[in-house]
Formats: structure tokens, sequence, C-alpha cells
């Protein structure tokens, strides 16, 4: 007996009792009330958003999954495609055992996301800014990563890595229009959290840049029309960008003293510009996803969001068009403990570069 748990061991990188912990705290949230609330808003108000995730999951995620993982993955659809009727069941069957993700820190991200994206659903309810918004989704993603992150703590040690969010934070010095985002996410994972069993890959090691718009919308359209008298809509900026770039929607009413509560809000959603068709307005609901498929995505599929070849490669993907001190916030997601101070020397350097008489302030 003994035996068999120590080759579980070697070759999943968890013991009996850390998965059984996982798949408990995974539960838990499902029971979670705020989050059945938050489910079923979306549910009710989106139908088709569980066949669109059913899309994105069989044509992006494969390369997230370890061998275990895809093997039930596609038992489940072959046998019980019922269990993958939308996200929720996807969670609650297959991405509720770490063991299903082939890096670690690929599972806690995908549920610290869910987690942040409920928290700010919540938050839209009252009349709210963007900048407002935007800054709690991130505050919330920085606390669910901590959480998630301490749910497989032992395993994580074990290969030594974690799963951290630090911001660099920017006066607002003209970076919106520059760049046509306000805000940026850089996802720097190492690989070191693969399954001790898994074989490695270049691939493994992913540093991706993502650029965001926030806007504010009463359903079903948001306006996407604002623009500068030189540089023309934010839209076509915000498509220029050599990263993904995406719109990023708040079911949340203006800040006008007659303004109303919305009771049912959605959560944010995600819209990449290149579907954002018009420069002017963009039918929320249609081709958008929610905070974790985005990431998650991201993360699988290079085809979707490109990646960078270094630290100081990436922060130059998003500030291509923008100097660094012209952005409002920017947050980095590493696998890796000291990425943050790695990040700050670089953009240090080059906001000096373009700067020279003006240093970083975070």
């Amino acid at each position: 007996m003994a035996d068999g748990i120590r080759s579980y061991l070697d070759a999943f990188g968890f013991t009996i009792e850390e998965i059984l912990k996982a798949k408990d705290e995974v539960a838990k949230r499902q029971r979670n009330l705020v989050h059945l609330s938050g489910d079923r808003f979306l549910r009710r108000g989106a139908p088709s958003a569980a066949a669109d995730f059913q899309a994105i999951l069989a044509q992006h995620w494969s390369s997230l999954f370890s061998d275990a993982g895809l093997a039930l993955y596609i038992t489940l659809q072959r046998d019980s495609p019922n269990l993958m009727a939308d996200v929720n069941s996807v969670a609650a069957n297959l991405f509720c055992d770490p063991v299903s993700f082939r890096d670690l820190t690929a599972w806690c991200l995908f549920f610290a996301a869910r987690d942040a994206a409920l928290a700010t659903q919540m938050n839209c309810m009252a009349p709210r800014s963007e900048a407002h918004l935007s800054g709690g989704l991130l505050e919330a993603l920085k606390l669910s990563c901590r959480q998630w992150s301490d749910v497989v703590d032992a395993a994580l040690e074990r290969r030594r890595t974690t799963l951290t969010l630090d911001f660099i934070d920017h006066s607002i010095l003209g970076g919106e229009q520059a760049t046509g985002g306000d805000f940026a996410i850089i996802l720097d994972v190492d690989g070191r959290g693969l399954q001790p069993g898994a074989v490695a890959q270049p691939s493994d090691r992913k540093i991706i840049p993502l650029l965001f718009q926030a806007k504010r919308y009463v359903r079903p359209n948001a306006d996407v029309s604002q623009k500068h008298h030189a540089r023309g809509y934010q839209h076509a900026l915000l498509g220029q960008n050599s990263c993904r770039s995406s719109y990023v929607f708040y079911e949340n009413n203006t800040k006008d003293l007659d303004a109303k509560t919305i009771s049912a809000p959605f959560p944010p959603l995600f819209k990449d510009v290149a579907k954002v068709h018009s420069p002017t307005t963009t039918a929320v609901l249609s081709e958008s996803s929610d905070f974790a498929t985005h990431l998650m995505t991201s993360l699988a599929d290079e085809h979707v969001a490109a990646r960078a070849q270094s630290p100081e490669d990436a922060l130059r993907m998003v500030f291509d068009q923008a100097h660094p001190g012209q952005l409002c916030r920017l947050a980095i997601i590493a696998s890796e403990a000291d990425a943050y101070e790695q990040y700050l020397q670089i953009l240090d350097t080059l906001d000096r570069e373009d700067n020279p008489t003006i240093g970083l302030q975070t």
C-alpha cells in the first residue's frame, strides 16, 4: 500500500489527501450561495454561453490537460456529455481534480479567475466607474490567486513554484488614447508547475501580455465609440497592438444621481477587439467569454494570444505604442515569487529610456 501511495506521488505530485482537499474546496465553492446566485444570473440571461464554452474548450484547451486529464475529458465527452454541458459542470467533474492539469499553476489560475469574476459581478450592482471596477477585478484576482495557491501549497512547494499577482501602478498620462487600452496583464509561467511524470516542452515556458479596455454597458449593447480628434477611434488603436487586445464589459450603470442599481448583472465579459466589428457599438453577449475562459485560452493557445520571448519583450509589446508611464495599471501574474522585482527593474529601464527625466512611479 505504501509503495502504491509513493508511486502516485511520484507520478502526479500529490498525495491522496491533497487531491481530496482540492476537490473538497472546489465542491464547497460550487455550493456557495453567492456562486450559485451569480451563475443563475448568467444562465438566465445568456443561455448560449454553455455551448460557446464547450466550443472554446474543444478547440483551444487541450494543451492545458495532463495525459490523465485529457483521457478523462475524452471519456466524459463520449460517455457522459451531459457532464460537460457548461463551465460549472466541467469544473465539478473534470477540473476539480488538479491531476487533470499539466501545470498546477494553471489549475490555481482557473479557479482564482472564476472567484475574481464573481466578486466583480457582485460589485457591478451599484453604479461605479470603469477604473473602480477594473481595480476591483484585479484586486480580487490577487486575493484569489493566494487563496487557491494555499489549497495546493504542499504540491506547489515540492515543485518549487507558486502563483502570485503584483501590481505596477502608473499615473494616467494619456496612455489609454495611445494604446487603446487602460490596463494590462502579463502571464508569466515558467513551467516548474508540471506534473513529475510530464515531459517538459519548450512551450511550457509562457510569457503572455494581454491588454484590456474597460467599458460599462446596459444590455444588450456596449458603446465603444470613444474617439480622439487626431488618433481616431479607440477601437482602431486597440486593434493595432501586438499582444492580445480585448474589451472587458461590466454590466453597470453610470454614476449619475438618477442611475439605478442592477439587481442581476452579468459577470465581466471579455471580447477580442477583432470580434468587435463596429468601431461604435457591439452586442456584448455575442462572441464574448468569461474571465477564466479568456485567461486560460490565452495560456493554452499561442494562436489566440501572442507569446513574448522574454519579460522585456512582453513589456515592449504592452507599451509598443506608448511609453511605460502611460498605462493606468499593470498586473504581473507569475509562477515565480520574485518576478515582480524583475519586471519592475526592466520597466524602470524602459521608462527612463523613453523619458530620461522621469523616474518610474509605483
